[in-house]
């Protein structure tokens, strides 16, 4: 299927897929095929524009739908968790699924989190179903993501352990000094700049999961670096690689713990 259709990204039950310059025909060509061989999908889409940058959103337009259902509102299931979201309001990636379960599987017992840029609250309802943390508090600027997010806790019945704080992160963490054991930072493109803010957020010997998107080869190096560059002392527990977009490309993870 891949060599005939290229790279599918399945959320729910739409399929969207990335343009290689293709013509509307081809494009269509791609979209029946999906269709064809998976019916569990509803509709297929193509990004159209680049992401906008204060929320990441990248415009889709429809391809082809199996019927005249032609939302873009979708639930999307993974481990265990539902999340529901609306793709031309929100940004959503399958492609970090593992690197949530990942982060899930390290924190500790009666621990609080915190989850920066918590979107629809994929991160921060996956460790609190799958860990023994005790409170998970996700931050999110977007409007539509805390809409959602909100909805997700209460379809994920979490409402005890996990909290979405609305607004401008630079503004709304000052509320928290101190308070977490972990810190989820999981904006891939400007993640140093808020490194001040989970420091003053974090307890004392704190972890940080770090996440950022590299187009070099040495790109654990130099996310390092850059951490470097805000952080006077710390300890590298673990770094890796979460995804390839190309052969220079690719979204990294680097944990570490604050001295």
């Amino acid at each position: 299927m891949i060599n005939k259709i290229g790279a599918v990204e399945f959320i729910g039950d739409i399929a969207k897929i990335s343009s290689l310059g293709e013509t509307k025909k081809q494009l269509t060509e791609k979209a029946n095929l999906i269709l064809k061989q998976n019916s569990r999908i509803r509709l297929v889409c193509v990004k159209t524009t680049t992401r906008t940058k204060k929320y990441r959103i990248a415009r889709l337009k429809i391809i082809k739908s199996r019927n005249s259902n032609k939302s873009l509102e979708t639930i999307h299931n993974e481990n265990k968790c539902q999340f529901k979201l609306d793709l031309n309001k929100v940004y959503f990636s399958t492609k970090t699924s593992f690197e949530r379960q990942r982060i899930a599987s390290l924190a500790k017992e009666n621990e609080v989190i915190g989850v920066f840029f918590a979107g629809v609250g994929p991160y921060a309802i996956i460790v609190a179903k799958h860990s023994k943390a005790s409170k998970i508090i996700g931050f999110e600027l977007n409007p539509s993501a805390c809409k959602y997010f909100k909805e997700n806790i209460e379809l994920n019945k979490l409402e005890s352990k996990v909290e979405c704080v609305k607004g401008d992160l630079k503004k709304t963490y000052k509320k928290f000094k101190n308070k977490f054991d972990r810190i989820l930072m999981i904006h891939p493109t400007e993640n140093e700049l808020f490194l001040k803010h989970a420091l003053y957020c974090l307890k004392k010997n704190g972890i940080i999961h770090f996440q950022k998107i590299v187009e070099r080869l040495d790109a654990c190096d130099y996310a390092i670096a850059l951490i470097k560059k805000r952080v006077k002392k710390f300890k590298v527990l673990n770094k890796r690689l979460i995804t390839s977009y190309s052969k220079r490309k690719s979204l990294i993870a680097i944990d570490f713990q604050v001295k």
